[in-house]
C-alpha cells in the first residue's frame, strides 16, 4: 500500500526536527534541509524576512551554491547572510550569484558596502557571478578575498545611473588589476566600456590576454558612454538629454564589423587561444537615464553585431580561431525602420559620408594600435 507523503518534509535529512512539540509531523528536535543550491528568482525584492525564513527550515552549514536572481536585493538580505557567514554557517559554499538589480529603494542605498562585507566574510569562492548595482568596494573585496581561488567570473555593473551611487566602469585600470588577482580563471564575463577604439579601450583587450588559463570569454559593450564623475553622473552642459555628439559616439561604438572584431580577438589571443571568445554590444541607452534614443534604436539595430569566435579543435589547427557573425534576433525589419526614421539617415551619414546611405556598409573605426 503506498503510503502518501507528510507535508513540508520534503529537502528535509534523516535527523533533526523543526515540527515543535504537538506538531502531527513532529519527529523531535527541529528539522533542517541539507540542500546544497538555492536558486530564487522572479519578479520580486528580495528581503532579509523572506531569506530568513529559509534560514530557519534549511542548513546552510551544507550549501555549496546559492543564486538570488530576482528584480532586486535589499541590503538586509546581504547583511542577514553576513551574520550567519560570521558564525561560518556558509562555510561550504563555493559558488555565489547575486543580481541586485538596476534601481534603487530606500533600503538598497548601502548594496555596495553591505556586498563588500558579505564577500569579505565568506571563504574562496570558486564560482562568483555580480549583476546589477554594485562599485568599488564590492569589486575590491572580490579580488582581494576570492581572486587566488576563483576559476568563473562574471561582473556586470548596472548601466542605470543614481545620483546615490556612483556608477561604476570596469575601467582598463580595473581590468588590469582583475587579470593579476585572479590567475586562474578559465571562464570570464564582463561589461567593459567601448571608447571608439581608443588607447584605453585597445589596452583593455591586451590585459585579458595574461589570463593564462582563459577557455571561456565574454565582453558586453556598453555603448553608452557611462563614466564617472565626482558626483555620479555623467555631466552634460546642455541638460538631461543626448546631444548630437553623444548620438554619433553611440553609433561609433555600436559598430564592430568583421575587421575590428579580428584586431580585438588577436589582441585577447596574444598568449593564449581560448575555446570561445563571445563579443556583443549592449542595446544603447541615455546615460542620464534609461530611455533609448528613438532615432538611434533601429540605426544600431542593423549597426550592431554579435560575434563568437571558436578554437579549431582538430589537431594540427589549434592556432586557427575565425571569428562568425550572429545576426541579432532584432535585426529583421530594422533597415527598413531606418529609412522611415527622421533624421536616422542624416547623422549616419555625418560620420560614414562615404558609405553611400548603405547602412551595411559603415564600417567600424580602427583600434589604437600603438605600443
Amino acid at each position: 500500500m503506498l503510503v502518501p507523503k507528510q507535508p513540508g518534509l520534503g529537502f528535509f535529512s534523516k535527523h533533526a526536527s523543526d515540527a515543535g512539540p504537538g506538531h502531527p509531523h513532529d519527529a523531535g528536535p527541529v528539522r533542517r534541509g541539507a540542500i546544497e543550491a538555492i536558486g530564487l528568482g522572479g519578479a520580486m525584492l528580495l528581503n532579509a524576512e523572506y531569506m530568513s525564513k529559509w534560514g530557519r527550515y534549511t542548513d546552510f552549514n551544507v550549501l555549496r551554491s546559492l543564486h538570488l536572481r530576482t528584480e532586486g536585493i535589499e541590503a538586509s538580505v546581504l547583511d542577514y547572510l553576513f551574520n550567519i557567514s560570521k558564525t561560518d554557517r556558509l562555510g561550504s559554499l563555493r559558488c555565489l550569484s547575486l543580481w541586485t538589480g538596476d534601481y534603487l529603494v530606500d533600503d538598497q542605498v548601502d548594496v555596495d558596502s553591505s556586498l563588500a562585507r558579505l564577500l569579505r566574510s565568506l571563504r574562496p569562492l570558486d564560482s562568483l557571478e555580480l549583476t546589477g548595482i554594485f562599485g568599488e568596494d564590492t569589486f575590491d573585496s572580490v579580488l582581494c578575498s576570492h581572486g587566488e581561488s576563483l576559476g568563473k567570473l562574471r561582473l556586470v555593473p548596472t548601466r542605470v545611473p543614481s545620483p546615490v551611487v556612483r556608477p561604476f566602469v570596469l575601467s582598463r585600470g580595473r581590468v588590469e588589476a582583475l587579470v593579476r588577482a585572479c590567475p586562474g580563471i578559465t571562464e570570464l564575463k564582463l561589461l567593459v566600456p567601448r571608447r571608439k577604439g581608443d588607447e584605453e579601450e585597445a589596452r583593455t583587450y591586451r590585459a585579458l590576454s595574461g589570463l593564462r588559463r582563459l577557455d571561456r570569454l565574454s565582453l558586453r559593450l556598453d555603448c553608452s558612454g557611462v563614466q564617472e564623475s565626482e558626483d555620479g553622473v555623467r555631466q552634460n552642459a546642455d541638460g538631461p538629454y543626448w546631444q548630437v555628439r553623444d548620438m554619433h559616439d553611440g553609433a561609433i561604438n555600436v559598430t564592430v564589423d568583421a575587421d575590428l572584431v579580428t584586431v580585438i580577438f588577436n589582441a585577447i589571443c596574444a598568449h593564449r587561444l581560448p575555446q570561445l571568445i563571445r563579443l556583443y554590444p549592449a542595446e544603447i541607452k541615455n546615460p542620464l537615464g534609461d530611455h533609448l534614443i528613438d532615432n538611434l534604436y533601429f540605426p544600431a539595430a542593423c549597426l550592431s553585431r554579435v560575434w563568437i569566435g571558436v578554437r579549431d579543435p582538430r589537431a594540427g589547427w589549434e592556432r586557427e580561431f575565425k571569428p562568425v557573425e550572429l545576426r541579432a534576433r532584432y535585426w529583421e525589419g530594422a533597415e527598413e525602420r531606418v529609412e522611415s526614421t527622421p533624421g536616422a539617415f542624416s547623422f549616419l551619414l555625418d560620420i560614414w559620408p562615404d558609405s553611400g546611405g548603405d547602412i551595411r556598409k559603415m564600417p567600424s573605426f580602427p583600434l589604437w594600435d600603438g605600443d
